[in-house]
């Protein structure tokens, strides 16, 4: 089985407003942003197509996602992140969550 089958959903996290889901079980999300120029989209939700709400919960969803990792797994994402924070002043960390029976966890962390 291919890593894009298992995996469960990928996100584009910046630590802010702007992290979104962009796929979920093997679906990519539509997305479908909120423009100063589309007023009918400042005026709550009740204006909102389907998509536009499924791409909002999608992105509620990908800022409070907690994803617990082992202690070697934090170590290794955290150098990544140290090396890539070096070479770039605009880091979007895209997250793919694979799922794992929780036998192959050896403990639970946040980061």
């Amino acid at each position: 089985m291919s890593l894009a089958a298992k995996r469960r959903a990928s996100y584009d996290l910046k630590g802010c407003n702007d992290d979104k889901i962009l796929e979920r079980d093997g679906e990519r999300l539509t997305e479908v942003h909120k423009r100063i120029w589309q007023l009918h989209m400042w005026c709550g939700s009740c204006c909102w197509s389907p998509e536009r709400k499924v791409y909002y919960k999608g992105k509620q969803q990908a800022f409070s996602e907690q994803f617990h990792v082992t202690p070697a797994q934090k170590d290794s994402l955290m150098q990544w992140l140290r090396t890539a924070v070096g070479r770039a002043n605009n880091l979007t960390t895209a997250a793919s969550v694979l799922h794992k029976p929780r036998s192959h966890m050896e403990r639970r962390y946040e980061c």
